[in-house]
């Protein structure tokens, strides 16, 4: 099934306390958390539809080649009737020195039905890694 990826960029949400609960043995510095939680701020932001044309994602998967606004996911929705695979990927949350950041992403399938996690991820000899996976919902 292919995937479409929405403009909007979801808040990414954090709490200190939810995140040690969450990822239990993970070690990562209180400094690195309270940045975190301090540059959690709400913003509108949307993602800029060339990013999805420069990237090198198998057009076999990635169904749309500009991200799709919120009109445009509900007329998807209404006028298919069935499943669909909506990615959502919120703007980063860095630490104040930008080594460490975290991301979430939410997966729609129907206007009642999405999932969604966060990623906790840092920066090591200049790539990204995903070092835990936590926040794990469904509606």
């Amino acid at each position: 099934m292919p995937i479409y990826i929405e403009c909007r960029k979801p808040k990414t949400s954090f709490n200190v306390r939810e995140f040690k609960e969450d990822t239990g043995g993970i070690t990562v510095s209180e400094k690195t958390l309270n940045d975190f939680e301090k540059n959690n701020t709400d913003t509108e932001e949307t993602w800029n539809s060339e990013l999805i044309k420069q990237s090198e994602f198998n057009p076999k998967y990635i169904k749309n080649t500009n991200c799709l606004t919120d009109e445009e996911i509900e007329i998807l929705f209404k006028d298919i009737y069935k499943r669909q695979n909506i990615i959502s990927v919120s703007k980063p949350l860095f630490d104040n020195d930008f080594e460490n950041c975290i991301v979430s992403i939410t997966y729609s399938k129907s206007f009642h039905s999405a999932s969604g996690k966060s990623y906790l991820l840092k920066k090591t000899n200049g790539i990204w890694t995903i070092i835990t996976e936590f926040g794990h919902w469904i509606s």
